[in-house]
């Protein structure tokens, strides 16, 4: 049973904190969605929950609503994806649920809706195989003040950072996410997610160097923010559209090696001095070019920006991840061709 109450002031701070931002930034994507909370707040929840249940949507059923709107009751879908996902302990079983999380989303978009909050303890499956996703809390889908393909694609990126601290082990797990979620949602909001790379874009590369001292929820922002420019720039490119002049720049360095170029962040290393594969920007280069991690596999590690060195691939038994062994004295900038 949830009971009416205004928002915390916590999250009024919030939501006054993003519309300046949204006003210094000119970014309609960073508007607050707000709740007007207490019995309104409650009565569009359930009105809005009628009207998904109507279309086929897993939403818990209104059991129900006080008539002075205090209460609102609601029927169990279960365990919430969240809480799902501490029990699991294969990474194979977290990404494919949170691939089909992805996927559910973007039918929701397709139905023309918006959840405003979808982070996995907001999300619910099945136990069937494709699992089927239901939607808790809808407390956010109020007070809209943003055209829906743009909320839309502001809810892909929220899912995105709710899964981020499983992507820090999974390079793949993100750009899985990604791809699933465009097999469902409409052309629209695709169009709105690209907006949102070039704007983030600009914003990642002076965060970069800092990423290490950074708090959980910055640096998984961060990882968010890079699986979406990445796929903009890559994978995600639209029919039609011309790649970027730094785009074409790292295709023909690729390709001028005899080894894979693949994406690494020089910041990220372990203990030995190795270079960290789980990157999200490596698992998309892998998922880009079909390739595999395995020992001994030689390739050109670069960040795109700046550096780039050859490296051989191992496993790291401490930490369970595949890391780059390379000479430091053979790490070098990369050439002005590659990068203009």
């Amino acid at each position: 049973m949830k009971r009416a109450a205004r928002p915390a002031l916590r999250s009024r701070l919030g939501f006054s904190f993003l519309a300046a931002l949204a006003w210094l930034t000119r970014r309609e994507i960073l508007r607050p969605r707000t709740n007007p909370g207490g019995p309104a707040g409650l009565r569009s929840e359930a009105e809005l929950l009628d009207r998904l249940r109507a279309r086929g949507v897993q939403v818990p059923e209104v059991l129900g609503l006080a008539d002075d709107g205090s209460w609102l009751a609601l029927g169990s879908l279960g365990a919430s994806i969240g809480s799902q996902l501490a029990r699991l302990a294969e990474v194979s079983e977290r990404r494919a649920l949170l691939v089909a999380a992805a996927r559910g989303l973007g039918e929701l978009h397709a139905h023309g809706f918006v959840h405003g909050a979808p982070l996995p303890r907001n999300l619910t499956a099945s136990t069937g195989a494709p699992p089927w996703i239901g939607f808790l809390d809808f407390e956010d889908h109020t007070g809209s003040r943003m055209r829906l393909e743009c909320a839309q694609a502001r809810d892909l990126a929220l899912l995105l950072w709710g899964a981020a601290r499983w992507a820090e082990r999974d390079g793949e797990l993100l750009p899985s996410m990604l791809a699933a979620w465009k097999q469902m949602a409409p052309e629209a909001a695709q169009v709105e997610l690209g907006n949102l790379a070039r704007f983030a874009r600009r914003c990642r590369a002076p965060l970069r160097p800092f990423l290490r001292w950074l708090g959980g929820d910055l640096r998984r922002a961060s990882l968010a923010i890079d699986a979406v420019v990445r796929d903009a720039s890559r994978g995600g490119r639209r029919d039609g559209e011309v790649p970027s002049r730094a785009d074409a720049g790292a295709s023909r360095a690729a390709k001028s090696h005899a080894v894979p170029a693949i994406f690494a962040d020089f910041n990220n290393r372990d203990e030995q001095g190795r270079l960290r594969l789980n990157c999200v920007g490596t698992g998309q280069d892998l998922l880009a070019l079909g390739l595999e991690l395995r020992e001994g596999l030689e390739i050109l590690c670069t960040d795109r920006d700046e550096l780039e060195v050859e490296a051989r691939v191992t496993f790291s038994r401490e930490e369970g991840i595949w890391v780059g062994e390379y000479d430091g004295r053979s790490v070098r900038q990369r050439s002005s061709d590659s990068r203009s």
